[in-house]
């Protein structure tokens, strides 16, 4: 899975282009070129095929790691309550995928 998308702090008009490249119910895993830190609150949005609005969700990082030496990182996301409708489009995605 390679989708296009965005990460931020909480609350904050400053986002970073990231690649989600793992994607699950509870969770996801990121690709991004500027390390975020473990525990931090983010907003994740993502760029579904298909769709007109992205689908935002707010996460906590729960891991982050260098992905060799390319000077990409990577950080796993556990999302904070998503809604319904949320979990319906991320179950859908992962069918196909």
């Amino acid at each position: 899975m390679s989708l296009p998308a965005r990460i931020s702090a909480r609350e904050s008009a400053i986002a970073l282009d990231a690649r989600v490249v793992d994607l699950g119910l509870e969770g996801a895993c990121v690709e991004l070129t500027v390390p975020v830190e473990a525990g931090d609150p983010v907003v994740i949005t993502v760029d579904l095929p298909g769709l007109w609005d992205p689908l935002v969700l707010e996460a906590i990082v729960a891991w982050t790691a260098l992905s060799g030496s390319n000077g990409q990182a990577r950080a796993g996301v556990r999302f904070s309550s998503p809604n319904g409708q949320a979990l319906l489009l991320i179950a859908e995605l992962v069918a196909r995928s």
